[in-house]
């Protein structure tokens, strides 16, 4: 298991932060196969505009946009002495701009 954060202080900008994790099974069964879990949520406070209502007016937008740096994946891999495979999928919500899936594919030796 794997617990990670982040915090950054840009010179323009509000801070920021983040923070995730990742479970590993590591060799199945002494099969060479692992199967990784992923989450993690990140706040951009200059993403957090809210336009519309500095304006004087409401915009469209709902509640599923607060969603915005919600992310999550898996990955499935395999090893043989220096040779590897692996295959990574995640999704991350990009608030109004809605979901991006993310796909990647290793080699290695």
């Amino acid at each position: 298991m794997t617990i990670l954060s982040e915090f950054n202080q840009p010179n323009n900008n509000k801070s920021g932060f983040g923070f995730g994790g990742e479970f590993t099974f590591s060799d199945i069964g002494k099969s060479g196969f692992s199967l990784s879990g992923r989450g993690s949520w990140t706040y951009a406070p200059a993403n957090n505009i809210d336009v519309g209502s500095q304006a004087g007016f409401t915009t469209g937008l709902n509640g599923k946009d607060n969603q915005e740096g919600l992310a999550a994946g898996m990955g499935v891999g395999y090893r043989h002495g220096a040779f590897g495979l692996g295959f990574d999928y995640a999704w991350r919500s990009m608030g109004p701009l809605g979901g991006t899936n993310y796909l990647s594919f290793s080699v290695g030796w």
